[in-house]
């Protein structure tokens, strides 16, 4: 990914078809073993965040592809359901390692 100037606009479809199936595979295969799908959700969130801070040029490269993704996600909420979402401020503190 480093190697491209604007990897957004570079996006092998193929590529990104493959691994959403690959994900979704995994996730239904843990809630048919009745594993904590929350929890693995946290997870390849951590990881993928992770994953855009290690393989892009700068930290702002990083951020901007994180909240290009997270806005993109926000457009289909109703404006009070986005409010009321961004005001929600019991957000559970806990540490993973």
């Amino acid at each position: 990914m480093k190697d491209k100037e604007n990897s957004l606009n570079f996006l092998d479809k193929t590529t990104c078809e493959t691994v959403m199936e690959d994900m979704q595979y995994c996730i239904d295969d843990w809630s048919r073993r009745d594993l904590d799908t929350r929890a693995a959700v946290v997870t390849l969130t951590r990881f993928a965040v992770d994953l855009a801070f290690k393989y892009s040029h700068t930290p702002h490269d990083a951020m901007q592809l994180l909240t290009t993704v997270v806005y993109d996600n926000l457009e289909s909420f109703e404006s009070d359901e986005l409010a009321r979402l961004l005001s929600h401020s019991d957000v559970q503190k806990t540490t993973v390692h």
